[in-house]
Formats: structure tokens, C-alpha cells, sequence
């Protein structure tokens, strides 16, 4: 059944979330100064539900003023950046004021980082001057061509990327859908795996190289794992890192003996060369090299 508040969107729209980062204005004669995780009356669309503020600039907000807050909703909201809301006081007897969604998938954690703090600041610039190159810089793992949909309303071939944007093709259960990455973010996250690459090279010369799972961790933990496997495809492909196996090198890289392995290789290679079919033991060599 159709109840108040449903929406009926494209799906690929219809991711809800139960955080909205907003940006909320308190009127002048709204009677209160929110404290964090004051209740409020949110009216958005047709919905009407009860959410919790998180505050995400300062530690208040006083009547008059203007700021970035976190709706915590008890169950999923449907939003687009850009939507307009109203609130209400906590006993939704007066209506204290409202403002406009800028990202409706808020993160539970690290709310009030600088990065994310950045993140809103593109997100407002979208809103208002229409540029996804900002979104696009403040992403360096970059960001799926669906999440970039669901925060402009665009579909794929309406989006306005930048010349300096490319798309990264995305295999498995992301076939279909494609990261958007600034070509310096790209090249950045190269460099980055080619540099942990040659400095596990240094560290541990008598090993191959790490899985990818182990080099993802090293050299990028937080580029999520169809960006990653993309990555590493283009790498190889390129020449650039080599595969054998499940282990990853530089080209260049190959497990040899140093200078004493070297030696003692010499003295033993011929003596078990010698035994052919019955090879001899281990402490008959050690005996007969004196080591």
C-alpha cells in the first residue's frame, strides 16, 4: 500500500539512507539553540518523521544562524541533494526552520573531518554553479558513476565530467557500472602502488612480491575493492607490475642468491648433482661443506 512519505523514483535511484548531512537554518524568532542530538520534527516532501541533530560545525546553533548538521533519521529516508525541508521543535508545535539536503548518504563516523567537511563544500558548489569538478577533486579514490546519479539526478550520459576525468570500467559484480577518477588521483594511486611495490622489493628481496590483497593494504587500504582490482588490471596491462601467479612485482624484480648464497650454492650444486637418483642428506652436505 501507498502510505505518506512513499516515493516513486527510477531505480537507480532508490538508494534511501537514514543520515542526511543538510544544511539547516533556524529562524530568527525559532525560541531555541539546538545542542547536539536534539530531537526535531523534520517535513520533507510528504514525509513527516522525527530525527536527531548531529551538529557538524560548532557545538550549537543558535536562532538566526545558519549551519551543517547530520539528520539521523530511526529508518530510511528517500532524499536528493537539494531537497528542501522543514523542522519543527521537539514537541512539533512550531516550526523553527528549514533549509536543503547537500548529501543524503551521511557517514556514521569521522563526520566532522576536514575531508568531509570539504566533501559538503563541493557538494554545495554542485547545488549551487552546477560544477562536478569539485566533487571530482575532493574524491582521490574517486567515485562510482552510480553514486555520482544518485547525488545530481543525472542519468550517465547527462553527467557533466570534466575534460580531465576519466572513466574506469568495473568488472564482476560491478559490470556495469564504471569510477570516475580525476587523471592526477589516478596517477597518484599508481604511484603510489609502484612505490610500495619497489619498497617491498628492498625490504624483502628473497620474495617474489605480496598477494593483492597484501599490497592493497600497504599501499591504498581505503580505495574500495572493485576500484582496486581496476587498478591492478590496468597496471598490469600496461607492463608496469607483473604478475606470477598470485604475486605481484615489479617487472625488473627477480628472487637471486647475494654473494654468500651464491657460494655456498656452488660448493653444493655438484655434490648433489653427484647422488643423481639418491640425493645426499642434509647433514652429509652440511658434514662435507663444513656447515
Amino acid at each position: 500500500a501507498i502510505t505518506r512519505g512513499d516515493w516513486i523514483v527510477d531505480a537507480r535511484l532508490a538508494k534511501p539512507g537514514e543520515r542526511l548531512d543538510v544544511e539547516l537554518t533556524l529562524l530568527d524568532d525559532a525560541g531555541i539553540t539546538l545542542q547536539h542530538w536534539a530531537p526535531l520534527h523534520v517535513h520533507i516532501g510528504t514525509l513527516h518523521r522525527v530525527a536527531h541533530v548531529a551538529l557538524l560545525d560548532d557545538d550549537t546553533l543558535a536562532a538566526g544562524h545558519t549551519a551543517r548538521v547530520q539528520l539521523v533519521f530511526d529508518a530510511p529516508v528517500c532524499a536528493l541533494p537539494g531537497d528542501r525541508f522543514i523542522v519543527r521543535n521537539a514537541q512539533a508545535t512550531r516550526t523553527v526552520g528549514g533549509g536543503r539536503v547537500l548529501d543524503p548518504f551521511g557517514p556514521p563516523r569521522k563526520r566532522r573531518t576536514a575531508e568531509r567537511r570539504a566533501w559538503l563544500d563541493a557538494l554545495r558548489l554542485w547545488l549551487d554553479d552546477g560544477r562536478i569538478g569539485p566533487l571530482l577533486e575532493e574524491a582521490p579514490r574517486g567515485v562510482s558513476r552510480s553514486m555520482l546519479m544518485q547525488l545530481t539526478g543525472l542519468p550517465a550520459e547527462a553527467l557533466p565530467l570534466p575534460a580531465d576525468a576519466d572513466e574506469i570500467a568495473l568488472h564482476g559484480r560491478d559490470a556495469g557500472d564504471a569510477v570516475i577518477v580525476l587523471r592526477s588521483h589516478w596517477a597518484r594511486l599508481r604511484s603510489k602502488v609502484l612505490a610500495a611495490l619497489d619498497q617491498y622489493h628492498a625490504r624483502s628481496p628473497d620474495e617474489l612480491g605480496p598477494d593483492a590483497a597484501r599490497l592493497r593494504r600497504i599501499a591504498a587500504p581505503l580505495v574500495p575493492d572493485a576500484m582496486w582490482r581496476a587498478l591492478i588490471d590496468s597496471l598490469v596491462d600496461e607492463g608496469a607490475v607483473a604478475r606470477s601467479g598470485p604475486w605481484l612485482h615489479l617487472p625488473a624484480h627477480t628472487v637471486s642468491l647475494d654473494a654468500r648464497e651464491q657460494v655456498l650454492a656452488s660448493a653444493l650444486l655438484p655434490l648433489i648433482a653427484q647422488g643423481r637418483y639418491d640425493p645426499p642428506w642434509v647433514r652429509d652436505l652440511a658434514k662435507t661443506t663444513a656447515r
